[in-house]
């Protein structure tokens, strides 16, 4: 949705997964396996894209995951991300509460490209993360290398959330937790997190210069 803003709903996380499926079906025969990496709800469209193609992606990289089953807050604590659609003010308080560390020039463009989003859509954008699919109630059918990565201040997705619904649902899953970021670890502490993912492509793949898909929604 951050991308294509103005596009028509309804919204579903097979949708975005579709997306990414069409991505990796184009690539396929001009390159190697596979590697998979989102962020927040991207976690929940990687896994779905990647149980779709097990042929072809060959490991995921979970940033600060939500559990593909949902993280089922009561509509109190989902309000908060309900109201901030057509404003970067809101977008940005928001961002800042999640990840207080979060670059000022990073946090200005995703809250700027935020507010693009249509206000009236936001509400069922945060039910596609905080319900979740049925599926996420069984453990994973992906059965290659998941690395999780984790912010240790992150307050949605906390250690209690990914130890309770994101570790056990795989076969061969590996955290890294950074325990000064937030739920933007990623662009708290970029060095660091590239030099992690690279490590782990390397060693999963066997090799750099593999594709890479990242859904960070």
């Amino acid at each position: 949705m951050s991308g294509r803003p103005q596009e028509a709903g309804p919204y579903t996380l097979d949708r975005y997964a579709d997306d990414v499926i069409d991505v990796i079906d184009v690539i396929d025969g001009l390159s190697g396996p596979v590697v998979l990496v989102g962020h927040s709800i991207g976690t929940l469209i990687a896994e779905l894209a990647a149980v779709e193609r097990p042929d072809k992606v060959v490991a995921l990289a979970l940033v600060t995951p939500i559990p593909l089953a949902g993280a089922h807050l009561p509509e109190a604590a989902v309000a908060p991300f309900k109201s901030v659609g057509g404003s970067a003010a809101a977008q940005r308080a928001l961002r800042l509460q999640a990840s207080p560390h979060f670059p000022e020039r990073e946090l200005a463009r995703i809250s700027e490209a935020g507010a693009q989003i249509a206000a009236d859509a936001i509400p069922g954008f945060v039910d596609l993360w905080n319900l979740g699919v049925p599926q996420g109630q069984e453990p994973s059918t992906f059965s290659g290398p998941v690395l999780v990565v984790s912010g240790g201040t992150d307050p949605v997705s906390t250690h209690e959330v990914i130890h309770a619904g994101v570790m056990p649902r795989f076969e061969s899953a590996t955290l890294k937790t950074f325990g000064t970021a937030g739920h933007w670890v990623h662009a708290e502490q970029p060095e660091m997190v590239a030099e992690l993912l690279t490590q782990f492509v390397t060693t999963t793949v066997g090799r750099c210069g593999e594709p890479i898909i990242g859904t960070h929604i």
